[in-house]
C-alpha cells in the first residue's frame, strides 16, 4: 500500500482516478489520450404517475323516466292517497325542474288533488321551492278552492326561506277566487298580500295581484269593491300598467259606470299606456250597457291612428251596435267595408277613381281577420232598417248571403 505522498504523486502523473460525472471503475483510463472514456448516459428517473382524479359526478336527468311518473300520476285515482303518491315520487331521482315539470302536466290533466300531495311531500322533504308551490297554485286556481290557496299560502309565508310567498303566488291564489266567484276570498288575499309581501319586497309585480283581485271582484258582482282596488293602488303610490286598466274598465263594463270608464280610458293613454282596442272595447261596453251608444260611437272615432289603420272585429262590432241604436246607417256600412277589405257595391265594372282607389287600398290592408262576424251584419243590417232602409237592408243581407252562407 503506498503512503499518502506517493498516491498523491501517481494521480497527478496519471490523472484522476474517476471518470468526472462517472463512477469509480468505470472503463480505463487511456494513457495515449490522456482521457476517462466518456461515461455511459444515465437514463432518467420514470416520472411519477400523474394522480388519477375521479371525474365528478353530475346527475342527468331521463326524460322518459319523468314521462313514466307523469303517466302513473294521471292514472291514479281521481283523489289518490299521500301513501300512493309519495310511493311514486320517492322511487327515482329528480331534479328541481322536473318537479315543475309534474306539476304544470298535473295540471293540464286536471289532477290538482294529485299534485296537492306532491306538494305536501316535497314540504316535508325539504325540496320544495317557491316556483314549484307557484306551479301548484295554478293548479288549485284552475279548480277554483279558495281554501287550499289559502291553506298553502300561509304554510308558505310560515315557512319562509326558499319557499316564501310572491306576487306571483298571491296573483295564481286569486285566481281560485274568480273561478269559484269569491268576492271576501279574494279581500282577504290581497289584505295579506298588501301586509306581507308588498311591505317586504315592494313594487315588484303588484299591477298583477291587483288586476287579479279587480277582476275576482268583478266575477263575483262586487265591481264597486274592484273599482276601489284602483284607488287603493294610487293610495299606494303604485302605476297602473294595461292590466290593471283592462280590469278596471271590465269593472265599470259590469256596474255601468260609463262616465269613469271614459275618464280611465282617456287617463290610461294619458298616463303612457300603450293604446289597445281591448281597452277602447270595455269602455265602449260600459257605455252601451248604459245605453249611451253615441259616446261608445264616439270613444271609437276618436281612437289613435295606430289602431285605426287595422280594423278589429270585436271593437268594429260594439260600433256597430252604437250605429244601430242611432241609426247611422251610411256609418255602419262603411265599418262592415273597413271589415271586409272592400268596397260592398261599386267594386266591378269602371275603373276606380283616385281616391276610390285609395279608399280600396286602404280598406285592403287594414281588413280585419275573418272579414265581418254575423253580429256585424246583423247590426249593420239593423241600422239600415231603423233609418227606414229597407231596400239597402235587403241588399246588405243578399251581399251577407253570397259572401258566408249560399256555399254552405
Amino acid at each position: 500500500m503506498h503512503s499518502p505522498l506517493v498516491a498523491l504523486a501517481l494521480s497527478a502523473l496519471v490523472g484522476p482516478s474517476a471518470p468526472p460525472g462517472g463512477r469509480s471503475g468505470e472503463g480505463m483510463f487511456s494513457v495515449s489520450t490522456g482521457q476517462w472514456p466518456a461515461p455511459k448516459p444515465v437514463a432518467p428517473a420514470p416520472a411519477k404517475p400523474a394522480s388519477i382524479s375521479k371525474p365528478k359526478t353530475t346527475f342527468t336527468p331521463d326524460r322518459s323516466r319523468l314521462q313514466r311518473l307523469i303517466d302513473e300520476m294521471l292514472a291514479l285515482p281521481t283523489e289518490p292517497s299521500l301513501d300512493e303518491v309519495v310511493k311514486l315520487v320517492s322511487r327515482q331521482r329528480f331534479t328541481s325542474r322536473d318537479y315543475t315539470s309534474l306539476f304544470k302536466a298535473l295540471r293540464r290533466g286536471g289532477r290538482w288533488k294529485c299534485a296537492v300531495l306532491v306538494g305536501e311531500h316535497l314540504i316535508g322533504e325539504r325540496k320544495a321551492n317557491t316556483i314549484h308551490l307557484n306551479a301548484l297554485l295554478s293548479s288549485v286556481a284552475d279548480a277554483g278552492d279558495v281554501g287550499v290557496a289559502e291553506d298553502l299560502l300561509a304554510r308558505m309565508e310560515a315557512a319562509g326561506g326558499r319557499i316564501e310567498p310572491d306576487a306571483k303566488s298571491f296573483s295564481a291564489a286569486i285566481r281560485a277566487c274568480e273561478r269559484s266567484a269569491s268576492a271576501d276570498g279574494a279581500s282577504r288575499m290581497l289584505e295579506t298580500y298588501e301586509k306581507t309581501v308588498l311591505a317586504r319586497a315592494g313594487a315588484d309585480g303588484a299591477p298583477y295581484v291587483y288586476s287579479a283581485a279587480m277582476r275576482a271582484l268583478t266575477a263575483a258582482g262586487a265591481w264597486e269593491r274592484a273599482i276601489a282596488c284602483a284607488e287603493r293602488m294610487r293610495d299606494n303610490a303604485l302605476e297602473l300598467d294595461a292590466h290593471c286598466y283592462s280590469a278596471l274598465l271590465g269593472a265599470c263594463r259590469e256596474g255601468e259606470q260609463w262616465r269613469r270608464a271614459i275618464d280611465e280610458h282617456d287617463g290610461a293613454a294619458a298616463r303612457g299606456v300603450p293604446p289597445s282596442y281591448v281597452l277602447t272595447s270595455l269602455a265602449m261596453g260600459a257605455c252601451l250597457r248604459a245605453r249611451k251608444a253615441q259616446e261608445a260611437l264616439d270613444l271609437f272615432e276618436r281612437r289613435p291612428e295606430e289602431l285605426a289603420r287595422r280594423a278589429e272585429s270585436y271593437c268594429h262590432s260594439g260600433a256597430l251596435l252604437a250605429c244601430r241604436a242611432l241609426g247611422k246607417w251610411e256609418r255602419a256600412i262603411e265599418l262592415v267595408e273597413e271589415l271586409e277589405g272592400r268596397r260592398l257595391e261599386g267594386g266591378e265594372g269602371a275603373p276606380p277613381t283616385e281616391a276610390e282607389a285609395a279608399r280600396d287600398a286602404r280598406l285592403a290592408a287594414g281588413r280585419a281577420e275573418g272579414g265581418a262576424s254575423r253580429f256585424c251584419w246583423e247590426h249593420a243590417i239593423g241600422a239600415c232598417e231603423k233609418a227606414g232602409q229597407r231596400e239597402l237592408a235587403k241588399r246588405m243581407h243578399e251581399i251577407y248571403w253570397d259572401l258566408y252562407l249560399k256555399d254552405q
